[in-house]
């Protein structure tokens, strides 16, 4: 049987004893008994749940985990399983019924093994030689909060860090978590959620804290079933962690951990700019490179004609009317046009913002091209949705921009002398048509004037 795994020429049958038969191996080699430690264990589901063979997965590893951790006493001491998300509903654990589960949320004995502390950083920096490097680490890979613990540090990231700072000590930090395993399944559902959810997406990317439900049991086959399941995957998968309650109660937050909603934010900047990535990547594959130039080409010359045609064209070519309907209870008219735009902004400039205060009130979205830091470009950009095809969209767009106007929503900018170029834009939808109307307030010539 060794040599049937060892060729990989074995049949389903040996494969689900596999784990019982190596086990047996390591008690009669070592006359111990074994310690069993399976990391990922809900990777493989999640595979199968993405190619067509959930079932068989399914029905594979609960035969194969029975087996060598259940009836398997005389081999095995104990074993410990690590995963992303709890499937105690896909009854894989269905005969396990000795098991200990502990979260990242609420279960504190073991918060301090998910990752590592301040002090054993701080302990690997002594050891290294790069104790100068403690406030970069905290900045880019620190801020999850597991349990009743706030400094938790993502180990995979710090090590390769290390090992880059050791091979070239000017190395500088990026985000080693990009491109692993964990991220799979939260690409596989970015694509389908991220218009929709760009708004709340664009708030995290800029630090801000949002209550969301959490799932306590998700499942892979229902991952798909609505939207709001993507924040329990961010969270589960390290995306997201929970924010202090100092800073929700400051935010004026309500989270309600008895109906799991807990108060949720980016935890670092490695964490930051794989968002942005992320969502700049599902843009760039959804609007061609064309568009994308055609776009901002005219945004930035105020032709409110082209911007126009530019956003009818991907509307038609890349939004179904199945998107058009739905609304958010927190924005019902403008929510989706909204989100669209920011992913939009998000891909072409980092520093895209949206409804923060200024002036007199909260405007919808700003950009900051600063690629010139001594001549700056900004906009202030105002969305508007009609209710019915019978309203004027004209009439609309004007509206948008007298209240950008009247409510003095670019003071600040107006204010930064290095910001050489103001617009005005205001943007009126309805389904896949739209009005745009455009107010160029400073230009480079008048700064000096």
């Amino acid at each position: 049987m060794l040599r049937e795994l060892r060729a990989c020429s074995t049949d389903d049958r040996t494969l689900k004893d596999s784990l019982l038969f190596l086990t047996s191996v390591l008690r009669y080699h070592s006359g111990k008994p074994a310690i069993v430690l399976i990391d990922e264990y809900d990777a493989p589901v999640a595979k199968a749940a993405d190619n067509g063979y959930y079932d068989e997965m399914v029905d594979f590893m609960r035969s194969f985990l029975l087996a060598g951790l259940k009836t398997n006493l005389d081999n095995l001491m104990f074993g410990i399983l690590t995963g992303c998300l709890r499937i105690t509903r896909e009854s894989i654990f269905s005969g396990l019924n000795h098991l200990d589960c502990f979260d990242i949320t609420t279960d504190h004995k073991y918060a301090d093994t998910f990752g590592f502390t301040q002090g054993e950083v701080d302990t690997l920096l002594r050891d290294t030689g790069f104790w100068e490097k403690r406030d970069v680490l905290k900045t880019w890979y620190d801020g999850y909060r597991f349990g009743n613990l706030t400094e938790i540090y993502c180990p995979w990231s710090i090590m390769k860090y290390l090992r880059d700072l050791q091979d070239n000590p000017g190395s500088d930090p990026v985000a080693y978590w990009q491109n692993t395993s964990e991220n799979a399944l939260v690409k596989r559902l970015f694509p389908g959620t991220t218009v929709e959810m760009t708004q709340d997406i664009a708030d995290f990317i800029e630090g801000g804290c949002l209550v969301k439900q959490l799932r306590v049991n998700p499942t892979y086959e229902s991952l798909d079933s609505s939207p709001d399941n993507l924040w329990t995957l961010l969270y589960m998968s390290g995306y997201l962690t929970r924010a202090s309650k100092e800073r929700a109660e400051a935010q004026g937050l309500a989270p309600n951990p008895e109906d799991n909603k807990y108060p949720l934010v980016i935890p670092n900047r490695e964490i930051r700019d794989i968002f942005r990535y992320e969502v700049s990547t599902w843009f760039r594959a959804a609007v061609s490179v064309a568009q994308e130039n055609a776009f901002f080409a005219a945004f930035w010359q105020a032709d409110a004609q082209a911007v126009q045609q530019e956003l009818e064209a991907i509307l038609l070519e890349k939004v179904g009317s199945q998107d058009l309907a739905k609304e958010s209870p927190k924005s019902p008219r403008e929510n989706f046009y909204h989100g669209l735009l920011i992913g939009f902004f998000l891909v072409a400039y980092p520093k895209t913002f949206s409804n923060l205060h200024a002036g007199t009130g909260q405007y919808d979205i700003s950009v900051l091209d600063d690629a010139d830091t001594a001549s700056k470009r900004a906009a202030i950009v105002e969305i508007k949705r009609a209710t019915s095809e019978n309203e004027d969209l004209a009439v609309l767009a004007e509206k948008g921009l007298t209240q950008i106007r009247e409510r003095k929503y670019d003071v600040r900018l107006l204010a930064d002398p290095t910001v050489t170029t103001v617009l005005h834009w205001s943007i009126a939808f309805f389904k896949k048509s739209c009005e745009a109307r455009a107010v160029l307030v400073r230009q480079p010539q008048d700064h000096s004037s």
